[in-house]
Order: C-alpha cells, then sequence, then structure tokens
C-alpha cells in the first residue's frame, strides 16, 4: 500500500530487535565459553580452541547486526534480486578459503576469510537495500513507534514462532554437539562429510518451500482465514 510511515515504523523496530536478539545471542556465547571442555572431548587436544570459538561466535552475531534490512526485500517479495550478491560471495569465499589452505595451511586465516567476505556480503547487499528503498535511510528520529494494536499481534505471533523455532532446533542441531560431548570431535569431522550431502538435498527442496515464504505473508493480508488454511494445508501435504 505504499504506507511509508508503517514501513518505517516496522522496519525500526525490527532494527531495534535483531540488535537485542545479537546482543543475548553474544552474552550467551560468552557464557559458554568457559564450559567448552565439557561440550568437546578432546578440548585440551585442540591449540586456540577458545579463540577458534570466538571467531564463529563473531560470524554469528555480526549476521544479526547486519541482517535486519532484508525483512523489507522479503515482505516486497523480491529475494530474488539478492541472489547473485549472495551466490557471488559464496564462490568468492570458498575459492579463497581454497587458496589459503592449499599454500599457507592456515586455519585460522581461513576463518578470517569467512569473517571478512560476511561482512562485505552484508555491506554491498544493505547498500543495494538502501538503494532500491530510499525511505530506509531516514532518521531514526523522525520515525514513529509502532502501532499498539499491531504491537500486541506481533508479540502474539513472535511468542508462537519462538517455540517451533527453539523446536526444531533442539531437533535438528544439536548432533553434532552430542557428538563431540560423548565421543568426540574428530568423529563430527566425518559425520559431518555425510551430513553435507544429506544437507545439499535438503536445500534444493527447501529452496522450493522456502520461495513460498513470501506469497504466504501476501495470502495472510489479502485473503480470508478459509483460503489461508486451505492454501496451508495444500502445502504441508505437497
Amino acid at each position: 500500500e505504499k504506507d511509508d510511515d508503517k514501513v518505517l515504523s516496522l522496519m525500526n523496530f525490527y532494527k531495534k530487535c535483531y540488535r537485542i536478539i545479537a546482543l543475548i545471542v553474544a552474552c550467551i556465547g560468552l557464557v559458554i565459553l568457559p564450559f567448552l571442555n565439557v561440550i568437546i572431548k578432546e578440548a585440551s587436544t585442540i591449540p586456540n580452541l577458545k579463540l577458534i570459538y570466538l571467531i564463529f561466535l563473531f560470524n554469528m552475531v555480526i549476521g544479526y547486526l547486519f541482517s535486519y534490512k532484508r525483512t523489507i526485500v522479503v515482505a516486497d517479495q523480491k529475494s530474488y534480486k539478492l541472489i547473485p550478491y549472495t551466490i557471488s560471495f559464496n564462490i568468492i569465499t570458498v575459492v579463497s578459503q581454497i587458496i589459503v589452505l592449499l599454500i599457507f595451511k592456515n586455519y585460522f586465516a581461513y576463518l578470517l576469510i569467512n569473517s571478512t567476505f560476511i561482512i562485505l556480503e552484508n555491506v554491498v547487499i544493505n547498500k543495494f537495500i538502501n538503494k532500491t528503498y530510499p525511505i530506509l535511510q531516514t532518521d531514526s528520529k523522525n520515525i514513529k513507534p509502532v502501532d499498539a494494536g499491531e504491537m500486541k499481534v506481533m508479540k502474539r505471533n513472535v511468542k508462537a514462532l519462538l517455540f517451533h523455532k527453539i523446536g526444531e532446533t533442539c531437533v535438528t542441531s544439536t548432533d553434532n554437539i552430542i557428538i563431540s560431548a560423548v565421543i568426540g570431535v574428530s568423529i563430527v569431522g566425518i559425520y559431518s562429510n555425510y551430513s553435507v550431502i544429506f544437507g545439499i538435498i535438503s536445500s534444493l527442496l527447501l529452496i522450493i518451500f522456502n520461495s513460498l515464504t513470501e506469497s504466504f505473508g501476501n495470502l495472510i493480508v489479502k485473503e480470508n482465514s478459509h483460503k489461508r488454511l486451505n492454501t496451508f494445508l495444500v502445502t504441508s501435504f505437497l
């Protein structure tokens, strides 16, 4: 509906949320730091383990700080415009990491290349988003807060989504931690080789269903509850 004031209010709210999430992730990550020897069985045999862990934590936190602007692209059903950037940076990152490993055989250089290109990718994409949606460069002092009624609805939906995400993470993202703590990190490396193949197949299927996310957002706004439920059931069945 081109309601710039409402869009700005929502985007400013998302920016605050993403910053809070980044802070929470950073704090939890730092709290876990002293317990790496429990999570990783051979922790004492891995040199500079804590530094390696902190680099991975930095990569995750920096992603939250930069990525909130992508929500407007998703809502506008134009995520495809970001694909050339993400694919290009992925290729450059992987090729650079292979070269560094072959020439220098340095794991820290390998990790820092990843961090560097994560930052560069987000900077480039944010510049593109600012150019595509110039209203996002409005001074935050001139932006109104989100309407109280809308905030209530969002809080309810986010709470529901939060539990789904926690459940999904517990089911799909804890394998490596359990294997590492019980058997050892070397076995995680072997297991990961197989899980990568499985992950690629899953990713190909998820591309199809994840691409429907934006259309569902549009459907929720424009259609009645019967139409929404029917479309959801058909997609869920597929």
